[in-house]
């Protein structure tokens, strides 16, 4: 399966913007979490994401900035997120994620949706 190469001849193709979906869908399911932070680099959705991605084979290695809630404890929410992420790409793409780094952004009060 080929990740973020649009111009293969045959074969799988999993788009970014799709890993980067999943990946925001995960880790804002989880409770916690405020919302994924804005990063530095636009996203294919116009927005600035938190969200990297970073093929290599048939692996995919992440790093992910959230928002946490204020009243979340930090580490075990971000273990949470790390293991919702892993398991969401893996069961719904068929993507091996050989690793997860989860950045702890900021933590808010109240539920932030950026």
């Amino acid at each position: 399966m080929d990740i973020g190469n649009p111009n293969i001849m045959e074969g799988l193709y999993v788009s970014k913007s799709v890993i980067e979906r999943t990946v925001t869908d995960a880790a804002e399911q989880t409770p916690g979490v405020a919302c994924v932070a804005r990063g530095e680099k636009k996203s294919i959705f116009g927005a600035k994401s938190g969200i990297t991605i970073m093929p290599e084979g048939d692996v995919i290695y992440l790093s992910v900035a959230i928002k946490l809630n204020a009243d979340a404890p930090a580490i075990p929410t971000a273990e949470k997120v790390q293991a919702a992420i892993k398991s969401a790409v893996q069961n719904t793409l068929g993507l091996t994620v050989a690793k997860a780094d989860i950045i702890i952004a900021d933590a808010v009060t109240g539920e932030t949706r950026e």
